[in-house]
């Protein structure tokens, strides 16, 4: 990923980390299952699981950091909901994705 010209984004984590991030690429097709059901469109998407693995909300497209940070705030506190559970803005379109 660093020698192919784009900007990287690179993950630190720890297990005792009170949030998982986890990245699935839309053109490979072992992650097809998930792009399906979790209602993959637009790129970026963010899914936000409860402890549970329950979806409390998604996010597609650009979004103010803001949004992120306060939906990772409310997850990882264990809240209820997140206060952006649903949120579109710019995007790119996945149906061009390679998955079929």
């Amino acid at each position: 990923a660093l020698s192919n010209g784009k900007p990287t984004v690179v993950e630190f984590y720890a297990d005792w980390d009170r949030v998982n991030f986890v990245m699935l690429n839309v053109d490979n097709t072992k992650w097809e299952q998930e792009l399906d059901e979790f209602g993959v469109e637009g790129i970026p998407h963010f899914a936000f699981l409860d402890k549970a693995g329950n979806e409390e909300g998604n996010v597609v497209g650009r979004l103010p950091e803001k949004y992120l940070l306060e939906n990772v705030d409310a997850l990882a506190h264990g809240e209820a909901s997140i206060p952006h559970a649903r949120v579109v803005g710019q995007f790119s379109s996945a149906e061009a994705r390679k998955v079929h």
